[in-house]
């Protein structure tokens, strides 16, 4: 082999890529293993995966000089896909708990890893909210925050002795809105009123986000970029154009979206909601099939696609008596009054997914 014939071949083997592409794959190296993206074990575990490769081995001269075909690459274990998450929460209507496990992400994403010393699992970022809906309460979110906090302090206080004199309990309660006051600062919320402003708000928020005068989020990465919901304007649309330019309209948004994703390599976080499901009440997950309302476009663009609803209550026996009725009415009542959801990845086979649940004090994960 001559050495012109040599340097084709290795310049062959070459992948041309941007400094974007480089920054991404280090952050892919430094981050295998097991997900640790939203800090929540139960929903990292249902995030993707995907076979990444590995270089071969070192040649030696009398392979590079051989005109043999190099040594393949390995594949190595199953790590996290590369491509940052791109999560849809679906459901068949309103109450399913989709904006609340939403409270309860963001809480992580902007809180702290640690506070008073204990860990609380935070990731000590920022979000971005599209609130076409114009239902995410800030009030709300700090309420779940507040929460959360106090969980993991009680959960701590089991392990050690406290200071519970009320001098201290109420430092310790102005300390916590401190917290939740400095951290919500990091919550950016836009409210857009139609599609084409959703559009609008999207495309300059590389601008926003690059503004040190306009936000105080400048030295925090950016953990996800939450629509809720991508239904909100979907009839909008409907209405203004045929069912071919909906959902080229559709795939503008995703464009839009991929690409601040990709520039701030953040993750996407959507709502939506499905046509009529098979059965809203069966306790059983495979008879409660959901398909998506939107067009095609959106429909392929998440990475994850999550079913979420209140835990079904099974419906009265037949032919019970009076009391036996009564009996189980107020049963029934104390399951409802626990305020159990559930969340369990699309088509999947199993018990792939996990119940959460939603209270007037805030969200918390079974089994956490």
């Amino acid at each position: 082999m001559s050495a012109e014939e040599l340097g084709r071949r290795l310049l062959g083997e070459v992948d041309m890529g941007g400094l974007d592409e480089i920054l991404r794959s280090l952050r892919a190296l430094r981050n295998s293993g097991p997900s640790k993206h939203f800090g929540i074990p139960e929903l990292d575990r249902l995030l993707p995966v995907t076979e990444q490769t590995i270089l071969p081995l070192p040649q030696t001269p009398a392979e590079i000089w051989s005109s043999s075909p190099p040594r393949p690459a390995q594949l190595t274990s199953l790590k996290p896909a590369a491509r940052d998450p791109v999560v849809e929460f679906i459901s068949s209507g309103p109450g399913s708990g989709k904006t609340h496990l939403l409270y309860y992400i963001a809480s992580l994403a902007v809180l702290p890893s640690s506070y008073a010393n204990i860990n609380i699992n935070g990731k000590q970022s920022a979000i971005v909210v599209l609130d076409a809906d114009g239902r995410f309460d800030a009030s709300r979110l700090a309420e779940v925050m507040t929460q959360y906090i106090k969980a993991k302090l009680d959960l701590s206080s089991l392990h050690k002795p406290i200071d519970a004199t009320p001098t201290k309990v109420t430092q310790d309660q102005n300390a916590i809105r401190g917290l939740i006051h400095s951290s919500l600062a990091h919550v950016h919320i836009f409210r857009p009123q139609s599609h084409s402003a959703l559009l609008a708000t999207i495309s300059n928020l590389p601008f926003y986000l690059s503004d040190s005068t306009a936000h105080q989020s400048t030295h925090r990465p950016l953990h996800s970029i939450i629509l809720d919901s991508a239904s909100a304007f979907y009839w909008q649309v409907r209405a203004e154009s045929d069912s071919p330019t909906a959902n080229d309209r559709y795939a503008a948004l995703t464009r839009q979206l991929a690409l601040v994703a990709r520039r701030f390599s953040c993750a996407l976080l959507a709502t939506s909601h499905s046509l009529a499901s098979t059965s809203v009440t069966s306790t059983d997950r495979g008879t409660h099939v959901l398909r998506s309302s939107l067009p095609p476009s959106w429909a392929a663009f998440p990475t994850l696609r999550l079913a979420v609803r209140r835990v079904p209550v099974a419906p009265f026996a037949a032919a019970l008596s009076a009391e036996e009725l009564e009996r189980e009415r107020e049963q029934r009542a104390s399951i409802v009054a626990l305020g159990r959801f559930e969340c369990w990845n699309v088509g999947a086979v199993g018990d792939d997914g996990f119940v959460f649940r939603i209270g007037k004090s805030g969200v918390s994960i079974e089994g956490d």
